[in-house]
């Protein structure tokens, strides 16, 4: 699996030099676009019919200890599923994000570290704006490692998949552009995975 033939998978789904803004018209009924519309449609009929139950309760049983969030949003053309477990140490706030894409048999999973603080002045609200971009904690994915491992675990009993290159991750697809994510920051983290690597839910 190299740049070349993740490349030409990204090709299939989303339109070559097309601007959704300015020619959404053009966007959206494009082939590669109604072939993405067509994969996410069918996850989220599969989805609502709980064929991944089993595997989302496998998963959220692993640690009862923490949050656990299940963000897989097909019907907006999502491309993955998207669990997370979250927890709160001092005034850090650590999201274990899991991904397995839709459209290509691979999974990706770290760990973002939060800084939480100015929500935890009195009195206490998550929803006080001022959130700090969060930042990827590779020690942290040391820490949770023994959780991470039962995830992969888990993921590869219900799906056939492997990790996806991690140096691939924030290759970028120059051409592409897709809602908010203009030409040139396109990567393949948000061709098989998600809009945003720092997603996390609180």
């Amino acid at each position: 699996m190299n740049k070349e033939y993740l490349t030409e998978v990204a090709y299939q789904y989303f339109p070559r030099g097309v601007n959704e803004i300015s020619h959404l018209e053009d966007y959206i009924t494009s082939p590669e676009f109604i072939s993405l519309s067509n994969k996410c449609s069918d996850a989220k009929i599969s989805y609502e019919n709980g064929d991944f139950k089993s595997f989302y309760d496998e998963i959220r049983l692993l640690d009862s200890s923490k949050n656990f969030y299940d963000s897989s949003l097909f019907h907006l053309n999502d491309r993955a599923h998207n669990l997370q477990f979250g927890e709160l140490i001092g005034t850090k706030h650590y999201s274990i994000c899991l991904y397995i894409s839709i459209i290509i048999p691979c999974y990706t999973l770290y760990v973002l570290e939060t800084d939480v603080s100015h929500v935890l002045v009195e009195p206490v609200n998550f929803l006080r704006p001022g959130y700090k971009q969060p930042v990827r904690n590779e020690e942290m994915e040391q820490y949770y490692k023994s959780l991470t491992d039962q995830m992969i675990a888990v993921c590869k009993k219900y799906f056939d998949v492997k990790e996806f290159p991690e140096q691939l991750l924030d290759t970028v697809v120059p051409d592409i552009n897709y809602q908010t994510i203009p030409f040139g920051k396109f990567t393949f983290f948000n061709a098989f995975f998600h809009d945003s690597y720092t997603y996390f839910r609180l």
